[in-house]
């Protein structure tokens, strides 16, 4: 028999979107379709759809947002995935126009997702298949029956997928001492880049596992200590068990949000040094309610970023909140 097809459904589908072909796989193999409405990061879709899957070696077919998952789960477990198909997907991480628009479409979610459901209908179905009442009608059953927060969560997750393309993939920077041997190891210059960190331990906290492994490897490599948090939560233990030299952490969080852990992390620790990572935060907004916090809008660089924790720490921190 054939290997066990498993079938990576895109936003908002579920296993009535591929009814006539799981009938046709079925005749020859095992075949299951992942849920995955539940996880809010590429990472986490992926470890949920294995957890679904059957054992052994699989044929893996990922639809659009599926795709995505994909290509993590390639990336992850390479024994695992015999053999791929990649249906109207890419490799490429989220554009900036990309993701403004995610952005309009969950603001919208929130006050009126039905709304989105018909915004998203042109884009799901080809235009021959938009005046069909059975295609349209199955789009919209599989919409409700995954709701809102479960767009939202899948919506996060796509926002913060990583480039997947060969030879791509997540650039960090790596800074390397240059000079005389016998000067460097006399220690007469350090040889670090004015970015580099010196020890010091920065608390990265977001809610996407994806982004905040990024983040933690950069900041590894510039010469920093790591700790990592998945939420406020997690956070505010780490914090109490140890707290960190600088806090970076993601505006938007489900839950507690950033600022409102910030607030909280202020009141035991009023001079941490606190950097928040956001796409829309308002600058006045922080500037108020966190005198001294930094603010790093979406889409930066490696560089702003290593430039503005380590500006932070070496005491620019009590600025008002602004860009590097």
């Amino acid at each position: 028999m054939p290997s066990p097809v498993l079938v990576l459904p895109g936003l908002l589908e579920d296993a009535d979107a591929f009814e006539p072909q799981l009938a046709s796989l079925r005749e020859v193999t095992t075949c299951e379709v992942a849920d995955l409405t539940r996880g809010d990061s590429i990472g986490k879709l992926a470890e949920d759809a294995l957890a679904q899957a059957p054992q052994g070696p699989l044929a893996v077919a990922g639809h659009s947002m599926g795709g995505y998952v994909a290509l993590e789960m390639v990336r992850r477990w390479p024994a695992r995935v015999e053999r791929l198909a990649l249906l109207n997907t890419h490799a490429r991480p989220d554009s900036a126009e990309s993701t403004e628009n995610r952005r309009r479409l969950m603001a919208l979610a929130e006050r009126d997702f039905p709304g989105v459901i018909q915004a998203l209908t042109p884009k799901l179905l080809a235009p021959a298949h938009q005046g069909d009442p059975g295609m349209t009608g199955t789009l919209s059953e599989m919409a409700l029956g995954a709701g809102k927060e479960a767009f939202l969560r899948q919506e996060r997750a796509i926002i913060g997928r990583i480039d997947s393309r060969p030879g791509t993939g997540t650039r960090v920077a790596v800074w390397l001492a240059a000079g005389d041997p016998g000067a460097l190891a006399a220690g007469a210059g350090s040889g670090a880049a004015p970015t580099s960190g010196r020890g010091e331990t920065v608390l990265v906290v977001d809610d996407e596992a994806d982004i905040r492994g990024t983040l933690a490897a950069l900041l590894d490599v510039h010469g920093y200590h790591v700790a990592t948090a998945n939420g406020a939560t997690d956070a505010l233990a780490e914090i109490e068990r140890a707290p960190p030299d600088l806090l970076l952490l993601d505006y938007a969080m489900p839950g507690m949000s950033g600022l409102e852990l910030a607030l909280k992390v202020r009141e035991r620790h009023p001079r941490l040094p606190i950097v928040f990572i956001s796409g829309h935060a308002e600058r006045g907004v922080l500037q108020s309610a966190i005198p001294g916090a930094r603010l790093l809008m979406k889409p930066f660089d490696n560089d702003e970023l290593c430039a503005l924790i380590r500006s932070s720490l070496d005491g620019d921190a009590d600025r008002d909140v602004t860009a590097p």
